[in-house]
């Protein structure tokens, strides 16, 4: 494949870079990164196990120097400092400067930015390099359901489609309101799913605990619809005695929020509260429950839904949840409820739980779906002719 040099810029886990880096470091370790960076964890070490030539830019609320750079073999990590407060109201002004500083080093050919938050402004307040932006949210969504907390990322995303020319979306859900806000086509590619996972679906058999385990790997927000589930769970429980409920993510701790609530509510019998675990021990979760709870009503693609697709693990999502029900193909790779109704949604946790046939048939259809859209060949092949669209564009 040939091979476009891009800045990958977004939320990512330093740490897992550790492989590719420059073994004479010592104690100088670069730092553990913020929240919700497997995602493009998974695209930087698909292009570094394919031999393709990454930098990558990340923040860090931790980190005590403005910009700290990280080099090994085909790869450059430059992490900057996130400001905890007031980055938001002032557009990102001092993080995006840094980022600046960033490109000005860079030998990239593009600059790939995810999410329309401060990645994005950077990208789009230089000249240095042609940018792309990959959208993983439905900004319109997020703003109804989440209201004040989410306005000025809101607003922020409005500027970013206003200003920007080249967008990709995780899922055509995303990529029908891009194209609706921006006024042209855009191109669907989805999360990659990580090489290590891949190599084990349809391959490795975990064993399944008996009496069954559900798992929801999520966080605490009402748009993620987690009482529901827990109330759902409570019906599952009494008519399968024993059934085990593993909640994993952020505020999901023992006697976190999610916690404190399920007593209040008397809904906690049965429920692990695992919170934020690591990512590779949240797949082992993930493969050895008999069912993946996803009932978020909101969703740009779904990631815990398609690992668990490739990990043949039966799915259960939400119809509103956009990117949950293209993942799943509509039903035809997992169950779909409303999200409304904890009977309704206990029903048919249950029919998956009790009817092999069901588990086999959706698992099977999963697998394949799963495995087509989202492993490393695919994802990077379809970025791939979008970086060289981009570049033959601005040449013209």
């Amino acid at each position: 494949m040939n091979s476009t040099r891009i800045l990958l810029a977004g939320p990512f886990p330093p740490t897992c870079l550790l492989p590719y880096l420059q073994q004479d470091t010592g104690d100088d370790v670069p730092p553990q990164g913020m929240e919700g960076g497997s995602i493009l964890a998974n695209l930087a070490l698909a292009r570094l196990s394919n031999g393709l030539p990454t930098e990558i830019v990340t923040c860090d609320t931790e980190l005590t120097a403005p910009i700290r750079t990280w080099k090994g073999e085909g790869v450059t990590l430059s992490v900057i400092r996130r400001r905890q407060k007031r980055a938001i109201r002032d557009g990102y002004r001092a993080e995006r400067a840094l980022i600046h500083q960033v490109m000005t080093q860079s030998q990239a050919d593009l600059y790939h930015a995810h999410w329309t938050y401060e990645y994005a402004v950077a990208g789009l307040t230089q000249s240095h390099m042609p940018t792309v932006v990959s959208v993983h949210d439905h900004a319109g969504h997020m703003l109804r359901w989440m209201h004040r907390h989410y306005l000025g990322q809101y607003l922020i995303t409005r500027w970013v489609f206003r200003t920007g020319r080249h967008f990709t979306a995780v899922s055509p859900y995303v990529a029908d309101y891009v194209s609706a806000r921006t006024g042209r086509p855009t191109s669907v590619v989805p999360n990659v799913l990580s090489k290590a996972l891949l190599e084990k679906a349809g391959r490795e058999k975990t064993d399944k605990s008996d009496p069954p385990t559900i798992v929801t790997a999520s966080y605490w927000r009402k748009l993620k619809n987690i009482e529901t589930a827990l109330r759902a769970f409570s019906h599952v429980r009494k008519q399968i005695p024993g059934t085990r409920y593993a909640l994993i993510g952020l505020d999901c701790h023992r006697n976190g929020p999610a916690h404190r609530w399920a007593v209040e509510q008397g809904l906690a019998d049965g429920v692990e509260f695992r919170g934020r675990i690591p990512y590779a021990a949240a797949l082992a979760v993930i493969a050895g429950a008999q069912l993946l709870l996803h009932p978020s009503f909101e969703e740009s693609f779904g990631m815990p839904v398609a690992e668990a697709m490739a990990l043949g693990v039966p799915v259960i999502g939400c119809a509103s949840a956009g990117g949950v029900r293209w993942l799943i193909d509509n039903g035809k790779c997992g169950s779909l409820v409303s999200g409304e109704s904890a009977t309704e949604m206990a029903d048919v946790m249950m029919q998956v739980l009790q009817d092999p046939g069901i588990s086999q048939t959706q698992s099977a259809a999963a697998l394949e779906r799963a495995t087509g859209l989202c492993s490393e060949g695919a994802v990077l092949e379809m970025y791939e002719q979008e970086y060289r669209r981009v570049l033959n564009e601005d040449r013209i």
